[in-house]
């Protein structure tokens, strides 16, 4: 099987573009931050949002292309079993990315968006999941959701798209 650098960093960016779960919708649109219920975080504005989610992705995302370095960047090929290790660290990290923005609260204008933006990534992952080694072949499948993508932008969520 051929392997590749692109899909790894590509699909990690792409994956990462189904970062957000927010729900809460109590927040009007404004400039300013609304509470929400005690234990919930505050509501951010939409540049607040889109400015923490971008950090979140764009740190995950370092440390996926490091990852990626690491293993391809030899010119050996590693082995179906490093393939395995490298894709299950590749999508907890994802993992830990959607979880960091699910922590956040989008205003209400972007929740609908931010919940169908955070389904379609998670597709993406389990699609990638289900893949095992064959999500590293370049002539397989893309399990990545291009709506998560077209989502993410929609937001301004560069950095996860």
């Amino acid at each position: 099987m051929s392997r590749r650098l692109a899909p790894l960093v590509i699909a990690a960016l792409m994956i990462g573009a189904g970062c957000s779960d927010a729900t809460d919708t109590t927040g009007a649109a404004s400039t300013s931050v609304t509470p929400r219920a005690e234990d919930s975080p505050a509501v951010l504005t939409e540049e607040a949002f889109v400015a923490q989610a971008n950090t979140i992705c764009a740190a995950g995302n370092a440390e996926i292309e490091a990852l990626a370095a690491e293993t391809f960047g030899s010119g050996t090929p590693p082995t179906d079993e490093r393939l395995l290790e490298v894709l299950d660290q590749v999508l907890a990290n994802v993992n830990a990315q959607i979880e960091a923005i699910d922590a956040l609260a989008p205003p209400a204008e972007l929740a609908a968006t931010v919940d169908e933006w955070l389904s379609a990534g998670r597709s993406g992952v389990e699609a990638a999941r289900s893949q095992g080694t064959a999500f590293f072949d370049p002539t397989g499948e893309n399990p990545i959701s291009a709506e998560a993508n077209r989502l993410a932008t929609e937001i301004g969520v560069t950095e996860c798209a």
